[in-house]
């Protein structure tokens, strides 16, 4: 399990304008643990991310994502199963555009779905 938050006031040391893109505020939480005794394990992570700044001088909300993985370790030997549903809860997050884009924020994907099979030689 992981627990992280991070705060910062980036700014323009030629304007003291705070930079586009970057949230003053981040914060995550990662949990694991075992299903029972099935050998499966199950993981969560949330990611906060705070308001940002555009480069039209508008802010994009901040956003929460969650993310769950199903993790089952050797199902043959030294190789692993997983399955992840990134966005879980298919929130409608954006992120500031930049200077090529013609929108102001940018949508980000809704919720997905991975399966993954991971080999050590």
């Amino acid at each position: 399990s992981t627990l992280g938050y991070a705060y910062q006031r980036a700014r323009d040391e030629a304007t003291g304008e705070p930079i586009p893109y970057s949230p003053e505020n981040m914060a995550s939480l990662a949990l694991s643990a075992p299903l029972l005794s099935s050998g499966w394990r199950a993981g969560i992570e949330l990611r906060y991310f705070g308001d940002r700044r555009t480069l039209r001088d508008t802010e994009a909300e901040g956003m929460l994502t969650i993310d769950l993985t199903l993790l089952r370790q050797a199902i043959r030997p030294g190789v692993d199963f997983d399955i992840t549903i990134r966005n879980l809860l298919d929130r409608e997050n954006e992120q500031p555009g930049s200077g090529e884009h013609l929108q102001e924020t940018l949508p980000l994907e809704g919720r997905s779905f991975l399966v993954g099979l991971t080999a050590r030689f």
